[in-house]
């Protein structure tokens, strides 16, 4: 298998954490959670409400230290030709540049898994997370609606290497793995 750093991108809830443990499981590689590590940042663990903490853990410095330790872990790992999984939006240009030079950097090959549902879906998923509150992700609902006004459209250089998946699709497993098994075998 062609060593690979895969970044999950997409909005909440539209199902990144779900195929990022799904390809870690099936390709035997390494994922981080955004949500995760920027928790760990502030001495939190991941299931924990940082609001109920009284820490203000989404703040633009929070989001740039969490993206460092992403790109940190990432190179660690492809130092000894690890292949990785980075699970985060991934919704600024910036962020996914960075990502995109390390795997030059690196000799690595670069792919973007463009996660994608319907909104009412990606609602209804936080909701559910919001009521089980087993998850590390904080995302309402109304950060959604933010996130799409945030969201920096993919370039014509990373479509090139994006593979879109339709999460609410009944056999997305299948059908992402046939395309990425195509850039990585």
């Amino acid at each position: 298998m062609t060593t690979c750093l895969i970044c999950l991108q997409g909005l909440s809830g539209s199902g990144k954490t779900t195929v990022a443990n799904f390809l870690a499981s099936t390709l035997r590689i390494p994922v981080f959670h955004s949500d995760v590590e920027r928790k760990k940042l502030f001495g939190l663990s991941p299931t924990a409400d940082s609001s109920l903490a009284n820490l203000d853990i989404y703040t633009k410095e929070a989001t740039v230290q969490t993206f460092q330790k992403l790109y940190e872990l990432a190179f660690k790992e492809l130092s000894v030709r690890q292949s990785v999984l980075l699970d985060a939006a991934f919704l600024k240009h910036h962020e996914r540049l960075r990502m995109q030079q390390l795997a030059r950097e690196t000799g690595t090959l670069f792919l973007i898994v463009k996660c994608q549902a319907a909104q009412q879906v990606m609602i209804n998923r936080i909701k559910t997370r919001q009521v089980l509150g087993n998850d590390s992700s904080e995302a309402s609902e109304d950060l959604v609606h933010k996130q799409k006004q945030w969201e920096d459209a993919l370039t014509k250089n990373e479509l090139q290497t994006c593979i879109k998946v339709f999460t609410e699709e009944k056999n997305w497993q299948e059908t992402l793995l046939r395309r990425i098994y195509r850039y990585i075998s």
